[in-house]
């Protein structure tokens, strides 16, 4: 919903970097997530490339979201010509981002007990 409303500023010609920005770095991990579920889909959710695949999106979600993402939205609040909206929904991303990231780490660690406890019995 943030999204859509956002980008419906944009639509009036205001706030067109910010909204660029936010969607070029909200949309960057976008590509290993959908690899995450191809894999999955055909049952090589246990290999190497899919542990690759994995660290790249964590990789990728973190730098843009939790590095970068935190900046844009602080100039973006700052800015005196970004519409409220766009301000709300950068506000709002950021802590769907902040959600989303303690569900990618709990899933890593879970991940990472698992094949703690699989070499363990080697």
């Amino acid at each position: 919903m943030c999204t859509i409303l956002g980008l419906s500023v944009g639509y009036q010609g205001q706030s067109g970097t910010e909204l660029t920005l936010c969607l070029l770095l909200t949309e960057v991990s976008n590509p290993f997530l959908h690899a995450r579920s191809l894999l999955r889909e055909v049952g090589k959710q246990n290999t190497k490339a899919a542990m690759t695949n994995d660290l790249l999106f964590a990789g990728t979600f973190f730098v843009c979201r939790l590095l970068f993402g935190p900046v844009v939205v602080y100039k973006t609040l700052r800015s005196r010509s970004s519409n409220r909206i766009v301000k709300w929904g950068g506000a709002g991303i950021q802590v769907v981002s902040l959600f989303w990231f303690y569900k990618i780490v709990q899933a890593g660690a879970r991940k990472a007990r698992a094949v703690k406890e699989a070499r363990k019995t080697e």
